[in-house]
């Protein structure tokens, strides 16, 4: 059986002794010389916040009358498409953290069959299918399975065998940090390369230290 605790505002008198106060009141005394010490309260006005999820920040107020202030990620990136409906194209990859211009990908965390057509609810941005994958096990792996993950690897094999049908099975992108752009081995074109898979081995090369990955094909 659940309780619900319901808080309610309180407030502090400073410097009254509450047991004087009492007593003083039992034997029928005047409050009379109580002196309350007038100071400026001061406000400090915070980031602009908005009354719509669609907001970077927005607030409401519960059923307690107890305002809540909720903070989302995405802020600049929160629509996939533009007033003219078409999908957002280039940013930086969540997953591999490079830049690129072509249209973006996402975690897809809903799907809506809508006149022949899918529509498609996505979180992050990313930059193929590769990194897509690879982000969506490290975030279930790091943040034990959140809710809206549960379907994101199911949806995204969906979309990527609608789009490409022929296509070689989905795998995940290699570790970034491969990357010759974080001081790794491998060039971009080496990386996005789908016929390779590159699977971390127990040795490591001293002086300095670095981790080893054996290319495997796929």
């Amino acid at each position: 059986m659940a309780f619900q605790v319901v808080i309610k505002p309180t407030f502090l008198l400073k410097g009254v002794d509450p047991y004087s106060l009492a007593e003083d009141y039992r034997n029928g005394k005047i409050l009379s010389n109580l002196s309350f010490e007038k100071k400026k309260i001061t406000t400090t006005t915070l980031t602009s916040r908005g009354k719509s999820f669609r907001d970077a920040i927005y607030t409401f107020r519960n059923r307690d009358n107890f305002v809540h202030t909720i903070a989302t990620t995405g802020a600049k990136t929160f629509s996939f498409v533009n007033e003219k409906g078409e999908p957002q194209r280039g940013g930086t990859c969540v997953a591999c953290h490079e830049k690129f211009d072509h249209e973006a990908l996402g975690i897809p965390v809903h799907l809506v069959e809508q006149d022949e057509k899918v529509l498609v609810f996505r979180i992050y941005v990313t930059c193929d299918f590769r990194c897509t994958l690879r982000l969506i096990r490290l975030l279930q792996r790091i943040r034990r399975r959140p809710i809206s993950l549960i379907h994101a690897e199911e949806f995204l094999r969906y979309i990527y065998k609608k789009m490409h049908p022929e296509g070689p099975p989905l795998r995940e992108a290699p570790d970034p940090l491969l990357l010759e752009s974080h001081d790794g081995s491998l060039s971009n074109e080496d990386y996005k390369d789908v016929r390779y898979t590159y699977v971390n081995v127990p040795n490591l090369i001293f002086y300095p230290a670095k981790e080893q990955y054996l290319r495997l094909q796929n």
